[in-house]
């Protein structure tokens, strides 16, 4: 078992019910049919990337919270990343939003990235309080 960031553990059921609230908001806001938008166009594979990025960078850090080991989330958010983004593309077409292959593959491309830097910034955590630990001298531990 991983030792979960200090911040993240005693946050974890708070995370877990954001990340639930979250999902749920996201899966909503895909399956409605929405009207192209006035603007500036932007390539909506940057925002499945952005997407996927914001939902398993939260996913990413409940697991870790919720002690989850290393090798077990990292090959969970991946399976659960592709699975889920061809689940979210299969089911669009049912609401009159189009399938695509591409979209598909920003999705998988933003869970990646998403798991990249999450796991990224906890190697470094844990590097940093390994640092510390190993420069506390015996007496500062006798004081407290």
């Amino acid at each position: 078992m991983s030792e979960p960031h200090p911040f993240l553990y005693r946050v974890r059921s708070r995370a877990l019910v954001l990340c639930a609230v979250v999902w749920v908001s996201a899966f909503v806001a895909t399956h409605i049919s929405v009207p192209p938008l006035a603007g500036p166009r932007i390539s909506d594979k940057w925002l499945h990337g952005i997407g996927y990025f914001v939902l398993f960078s939260m996913l990413a850090a409940t697991l870790a919270g919720h002690r989850a080991p290393r090798l077990r989330r990292i090959v969970g958010v991946l399976v659960v990343t592709a699975v889920y983004g061809a689940f979210d593309e299969v089911t669009q077409p049912l609401v009159g939003r189009v399938a695509s292959p591409a979209d598909w593959t920003a999705d998988v491309i933003g869970g990646a990235l998403a798991l990249l830097a999450v796991e990224s910034c906890l190697l470094l955590a844990a590097k940093k309080a390994r640092k510390g630990r190993a420069e506390r001298s015996p007496a500062d531990d006798a004081c407290g």
